[in-house]
């Protein structure tokens, strides 16, 4: 048998989504979601990198299936999200981070989540601190790279940002 690499060791076995479906986003766009782990656990959303990228059963195993609720979810015109970014036909000025955060809030009233713990990676790291700053109130716990940062945003956004530029820059 092949040793697993090191980064396969860490993760959780593979598992498959016990709910999936395609939510209505607003300006034409289908946002693919699915939800795997335990349907009483601690939610938790995950939030792919991009541009074009979705999430994938890698994503899936880095939480632990028996303790949560695990929601992944394509991104507006990523992975199985329609329509698609590679159609040469489709405009993206309804891809926004503003129209991003909205779909992550519609998606967690959709599935009647009150609050979750929000991980992201790479340019998913970028969009879960847009959503925390905006719904602080809501995210549980924040874990992505810059997980030292603290959800208390106005603290921090002079110091990373130029004062000029708020949140709704980004």
């Amino acid at each position: 048998m092949t040793p697993l690499p090191a980064r396969e060791k860490r993760l959780y076995p593979p598992i498959k989504p016990y709910e999936h479906g395609m939510l209505e986003a607003g300006d034409g766009n289908l946002v693919y979601w699915e939800t795997c782990g335990n349907p009483r656990g601690k939610p938790a959303v995950v939030l792919h990198g991009g541009p074009g990228s979705g999430c994938t059963e890698w994503h899936r195993r880095l939480f632990d299936p028996t303790a949560y609720r695990v929601v992944l979810f394509d991104q507006r015109n990523c992975g199985r999200s329609r329509p698609h970014a590679g159609d040469p036909d489709i405009g993206l000025t309804s891809n926004n981070t503003a129209n991003l955060v909205a779909d992550i809030e519609l998606l967690r009233e959709h599935l009647d989540i009150d609050r979750w713990l929000v991980l992201g990676g790479s340019w998913g790291c970028t969009l879960a601190l847009a959503y925390a700053e905006q719904r602080a109130r809501l995210v549980r716990r924040y874990n992505g790279p810059a997980r030292r940062v603290r959800l208390a945003v106005p603290r921090w956004r002079g110091r990373l940002l130029p004062k000029s530029v708020g949140a709704s820059a980004w």
